[in-house]
């Protein structure tokens, strides 16, 4: 039951430096039960067939290219049937500043990662990864023989990860603001 539930939608965009059109490259809808403390997550692949507003069906991250993010979220609420109340919006260096920032993320690799798209060399194990590190993980999809469906549940992953690490850090509400300042 979300319907006391504050959500928001998670977008990394895949703009490059100086493109002004962007897709939604990944996309994950953060339920927050603030009563009770508890979250839930939601990851949608960016290929995801989806009804797009005034522009018929289409991949679900193409949304953000023609309506930017309130379209995105727009297509997405309906996708899922809740109200989207924030959009959380941020490109590659917003990503990897943030996650400096943190301190680096711990997460436990549970399958290889190799791509040399993306830049993923992962053993499986517990790795300490920098802003760098994050990145690849985050964007590897040639890897694996599931491809963006394994991505989208590694950045799932990921975000609870830092989550996690950021409320055991406790950084106080000026804090907090300052890291969400480099997306």
């Amino acid at each position: 039951d979300w319907s006391s539930d504050v959500c928001s939608s998670d977008l990394g965009s895949d703009a490059r430096l100086g493109e002004t059109v962007a897709r939604g490259d990944a996309i994950h809808v953060i339920g927050v039960n603030p009563a009770t403390g508890t979250g839930t997550i939601i990851d949608i692949p960016r290929d995801t067939g989806a009804s797009i507003p005034g522009h018929g069906v289409d991949k679900i991250n193409a949304a953000m290219s023609a309506g930017g993010p309130e379209l995105l979220a727009q297509t997405v609420s309906n996708f899922v049937g809740v109200p989207i109340s924030y959009v959380i919006t941020t490109n590659f260096d917003g990503f990897m500043g943030m996650v400096d920032d943190l301190g680096g993320v711990t997460v436990n690799v549970t399958k290889r990662n190799v791509d040399s798209f993306s830049g993923a060399n992962f053993e499986v194990g517990s790795v300490h990864m920098n802003g760098t590190q994050a990145l690849a993980f985050n964007r590897n999809r040639h890897g694996f023989p599931t491809g963006d469906l394994q991505r989208s549940e590694n950045q799932g992953y990921f975000i609870l990860q830092a989550l996690t690490q950021l409320r055991a850090q406790n950084p106080g509400p000026v804090a907090t603001l300052g890291l969400l300042g480099n997306l």
